[in-house]
């Protein structure tokens, strides 16, 4: 997913103030610091500005800072989410300062219900002492993961009962998640084969 560039299926022009909203939101939802969202603000960047545009050398000094080698990625690599999906069930996504993986499990033979693993994994530079391994968490069904994940998960449930909907003829994909449909194609004529 390119980082700070509105879908290409949207006819929308780039707003600074909501995609630094969107940013800062994200960022506290997953408890990370937001003091790059206020020098942003600070900078009173332009109408039509690519926050990507400015994000890249600033990611790229504050992890050299960090002691963190970046010199091998490209300008894509330090601000993108990279995303790759493993059959039948693991979803993958590589960025600069580390990785997420998600993976999902079915229960027993029911369709409609899963668990889904999250695993997050943050780059260390070199020298430093690792931190203590993380405790696994087991977060109840309905039980609040974060701002972020409290809404893909409620949407994954409005959408489910969606497919069931006598109306529903079929999905509008936005250009990342026709990523997905191929991934299903693909999966379909391995299975019909």
């Amino acid at each position: 997913a390119r980082f700070g560039v509105p879908d290409r299926l949207v006819n929308a022009e780039t707003d600074i103030e909501t995609m630094l909203d969107a940013m800062e939101w994200t960022f506290q939802a997953f408890g990370e610091d937001t003091q790059l969202i206020d020098a942003l603000r600070s900078m009173n960047l332009p109408a039509g500005t690519l926050l990507r545009e400015v994000l890249i050398p600033l990611i790229a000094g504050g992890m050299g800072q960090l002691g963190i080698d970046v010199s091998e990625l490209s300008e894509t690599d330090l601000v993108d989410d990279w995303e790759y999906f493993i059959f039948p069930n693991v979803e993958l996504h590589v960025l600069s300062f580390g990785s997420w993986m998600f993976r999902t499990r079915p229960i027993d033979d029911d369709p409609e219900n899963m668990v889904f693993d999250m695993w997050y994994f943050h780059k260390v530079p070199d020298g430093i002492e690792l931190p203590p391994a993380a405790q696994h968490v087991h977060v109840p069904n309905g039980e609040p993961c974060g701002a972020v994940m409290d809404q893909d998960f409620r949407q994954v449930e409005v959408q489910q009962r969606g497919f069931h909907n006598s109306g529903f003829e079929g999905l509008r994909l936005s250009s990342g998640e026709t990523r997905i449909q191929h991934q299903h194609d693909v999966i379909d004529e391995y299975l019909n084969a």
